[in-house]
């Protein structure tokens, strides 16, 4: 099913007629099956990530939202692919740089996603420490508008919660 996932996912295939199985839940069991039957396919782990992080202009299937630690996961079998296509091809195969790149993406989605946990944090902090509402209150709206300057700086910064 490996090979009909890569299949399906490219583009010339997008108004092809789809399995049962082309849905994301099913696509998240089916990509945990595949990693315990070959655990040392590159395309087995590149299967898994991109079902858990759906790098961009991928996936063609309707995905709905992932955790941080769907993210983390995600960079770790890129990772991982990235290793396994070394192996089976060269380190400077497109396979092995693309599982690289999209492992990278993963990372700094992540740590988008920390920095903005972080600023939240801040805020639930200070509130605790604010002696009355009107405190709180410009507390939230301190931390809010570094949050709103911060997805400005970071290109597509909000984007990493979907």
């Amino acid at each position: 099913r490996v090979n009909a996932f890569e299949m399906y996912c490219n583009r010339i295939c997008a108004n092809v007629s789809k399995p049962e199985w082309w849905s994301d839940d099913e696509l998240k069991k089916l990509s945990v099956q595949v990693i315990d039957r070959a655990p040392n396919s590159y395309l087995a782990h590149a299967m898994r990530a991109k079902v858990l992080a759906h790098p961009e202009g991928e996936p063609v299937w309707e995905y709905g939202p992932r955790s941080i630690a769907d993210l983390r996961e995600a960079g770790k079998h890129f990772e991982r692919a990235a290793e396994l296509a070394e192996l089976t091809f060269s380190e400077s195969s497109s396979i092995a740089k693309g599982c690289n790149r999209n492992a990278s993406l993963c990372r700094e989605r992540v740590k988008r996603v920390d920095e903005i946990i972080a600023h939240f944090d801040d805020l639930i902090d200070a509130c605790k420490t604010a002696t009355d509402v009107t405190d709180c209150l410009e507390v939230i709206a301190g931390v809010m508008k570094r949050y709103r300057l911060m997805c400005e700086v970071q290109q597509g910064g909000c984007a990493a919660i979907r």
